[in-house]
């Protein structure tokens, strides 16, 4: 680990049938085994995790959120899929009959470009939201971020950007 400050984790999902539908390969236990082994040599670790995936359901993002708050990542970000033109997810979509949007202007995580889950586009918003609410406002969960951050003046300005980012 030597200069190693960050390592970042593409996880995608907290349910072992997406990770299956979307062929990652990865193993859970493992995953978790890996974030807590470099957290105890000192480095920062962050995960992305994506919502949205074609039949997912509300117990799949609840998985995902349980994951991410359950690791000893210190970040966590939740992204809506988008289904880019091109992509076998966009394949996917039009073929169940899904509209989506894409817009190239837009580069937030945030906007939602269809849902191809089992839960209304209200119930997916409110699970975005939700994965960072119940990352980040947990007592210990701030304290491991005020602990990891090496210049406190700099902890306004990483809040701010982090709210901006995420959720408006």
């Amino acid at each position: 680990a030597a200069g190693t400050y960050k390592l970042n984790f593409g996880i995608e999902s907290g349910s072992e049938r997406i990770q299956k539908m979307i062929r990652k390969g990865l193993n859970l236990d493992r995953i978790r085994e890996s974030i807590a082994l470099a957290d105890e040599a000192g480095i920062f670790t962050h995960g992305f995790f994506m919502m949205g995936f074609p039949g997912e359901t509300e117990d799949e993002l609840e998985a995902t959120i349980r994951f991410a708050c359950q690791s000893r990542l210190h970040s966590a970000g939740f992204a809506l899929l988008s289904p880019f033109p091109g992509t076998r997810v966009r394949e996917l979509a039009e073929s169940m009959g899904k509209p989506c949007t894409f817009d190239p202007e837009d580069t937030s995580y945030a906007a939602m470009a269809c849902n191809l889950t089992e839960v209304s586009d209200r119930k997916l918003a409110y699970y975005h939201r939700r994965g960072h609410w119940r990352f980040y406002f947990r007592p210990r969960q701030i304290w491991r971020i005020w602990k990891a951050v090496p210049n406190k003046r700099m902890l306004p300005r990483i809040i701010a950007s982090h709210f901006r980012l995420k959720f408006l």
